[in-house]
C-alpha cells in the first residue's frame, strides 16, 4: 500500500511539479486527529495519519482566483 502511495505522489509531481514549488502553506494541523492540510503549487493536500480513525468532517477554506 505504501508503494502505491509513493507511486501516486511521484505521478502527481510529474504532472504538476509540486515538489519543486515554493514551500507549502499549512492550512490546518491537528495533532490529536493526526490530520494535516496544506497547499502547494496550486494543489490542496489533505492527509490523515491516524492509525485507526477516519476523519471526514474538517472544513478547509481555500482561495480561488476567478477569471471572467
Amino acid at each position: 500500500m505504501l508503494n502505491e502511495f509513493d507511486a501516486a505522489m511521484q505521478h502527481l509531481d510529474e504532472k504538476y511539479e509540486w515538489l519543486g514549488a515554493p514551500q507549502a502553506y499549512i492550512s490546518l494541523k491537528h495533532e490529536g486527529d493526526k490530520v494535516i492540510v496544506f497547499e502547494r503549487a496550486g494543489l490542496l493536500f489533505v492527509f490523515n495519519f491516524h492509525a485507526s480513525v477516519s476523519t471526514s468532517l474538517f472544513s478547509v477554506l481555500v482561495y480561488v482566483e476567478w477569471i471572467v
